[in-house]
């Protein structure tokens, strides 16, 4: 069974977007969630290509995959709209399907209006694809896979929710062979060490998203698993730079504080030489860590400061002002 999963356009027309075009390391991920157990992989990018939705359609069309799926956020949402419209119009018949934080935020609105869409893939994805992939494959009943919302008749039903990958190292890394021209566009390679964040402010989906499925908050990967997938993509790749893309890349207390710690301490060990940036809140910075942290390679932390009105950090619930 072949499967193609697809970033699409932000835009109707041919526009490449004005926002930093990267990795997509959800479908990346997917993908190498599928790949692993044998399963016939492509990825299409047509938000990094500029594709308009007919260029995206005849790509679809020409691969004929017995199942799609759209990572969507809300920007995107009229394009795939029109995309899945045009591609039943011109007689697609394989499984469609959906996940990402639009999707999964507002899951029976977006159903109700994405009527040629089969099933959404709620929150945390790896495991609910595969189960889906394989009920199809098998020609198993899907619309009892956990993690899964479908149509049923004029309703909407939503499943039990699928509980978060406890152990992320399990996880293969995600399969960047499909998309190596990115790093000559951005000069760096994105990577997730962590899941999560023990944040709660008002103004971010990413706890929302997460919530979608049961288990910890924040999970973190163990250091010598973040720093193999590093020397991975500078060996094939020839890349030394990277971003961390996760929410915070500080996890709850001394826990977090100890894993980016043990990140740096290993970076160190084995001499990789890399420059890397990342995110975090500004009550993580600690000068003992940061001077470690400055050693091992890290140029630039991106901290969110919204506001300097002690007021407006309560209302955001940032918990620090």
């Amino acid at each position: 069974m072949n499967v193609l999963l697809v970033l699409p356009n932000v835009y109707l027309g041919n526009r490449i977007g004005d926002h930093e075009s990267k990795e997509p390391l959800g479908l990346l991920y997917l993908a190498a969630v599928l790949r692993s157990e044998d399963y016939e992989v492509s990825v299409l990018q047509a938000d990094y290509y500029g594709l308009s939705v007919e260029q995206t359609v005849d790509i679809v069309l020409f691969h004929n995959p017995a199942v799609v799926g759209f990572s969507l956020t809300q920007r995107a949402a009229p394009s795939v709209l029109k995309t899945v419209e045009l591609l039943r119009k011109r007689g697609f018949v394989g499984h469609i399907t959906s996940g990402g934080y639009l999707p999964s935020l507002c899951t029976e609105d977006f159903l109700n209006r994405a009527t040629e869409i089969d099933s959404v893939v709620v929150g945390e994805g790896e495991k609910t694809f595969l189960d889906l992939v394989e009920c199809l494959d098998y020609g198993s009943p899907w619309n009892c896979v956990s993690g899964l919302a479908y149509h049923n008749g004029t309703s909407v039903v939503i499943n039990q929710p699928r509980p978060l990958i406890k152990d992320l190292d399990t996880l293969p890394f995600p399969s960047r062979d499909f998309l190596t021209d990115a790093f000559g566009r951005m000069g760096y390679a994105n990577l997730i060490s962590s899941r999560g964040c023990y944040g709660n402010c008002t103004f971010c989906p990413q706890n929302a998203f997460k919530c979608k499925n049961p288990g910890p908050r924040w999970r973190g990967r163990g250091p010598e698993n973040v720093v193999d997938e590093m020397e991975n993509i500078n060996r094939d790749y020839n890349i030394g730079m990277f971003k961390f893309n996760d929410d915070n890349i500080f996890g709850p207390g001394e826990t977090g504080r100890e894993r980016v710690i043990g990140i740096c301490e290993e970076i160190i060990r084995r001499g990789v030489k890399v420059s890397l940036m990342a995110y975090c809140r500004i009550n993580d910075i600690e000068h003992k860590v940061m001077a470690l942290m400055r050693k091992a390679g890290f140029e630039r932390l991106l901290v969110g400061i919204e506001s300097t009105v002690p007021a407006i950090l309560r209302e955001y619930k940032k918990r620090f002002h």
